[in-house]
């Protein structure tokens, strides 16, 4: 499994956690939650990506921030 699934994995566990005990579930906040996980792409990622300076983490970054708009 890739670094990526798993740190998306963990992330919605942790939300899933933190909302059993309130009974409620908003499917926006647990997208949220997955594509926050995504804002800090793996090297595996870059690796995969054009070459710089097309896309770093920072242009990756604010690709994340602006869906989280």
């Amino acid at each position: 499994m890739s670094e990526m699934i798993n740190r998306v994995a963990i992330a919605l566990k942790a939300k899933a956690f933190a909302i059993v005990d309130t009974k409620q579930v908003s499917w926006q906040e647990l997208a949220r939650t997955a594509i926050e996980a995504l804002r800090e792409p793996t090297e595996a990622m870059l690796n995969a990506g054009p070459l710089e300076p097309y896309m770093d983490r920072d242009v990756w970054a604010d690709m994340i921030d602006e869906a989280l708009k």
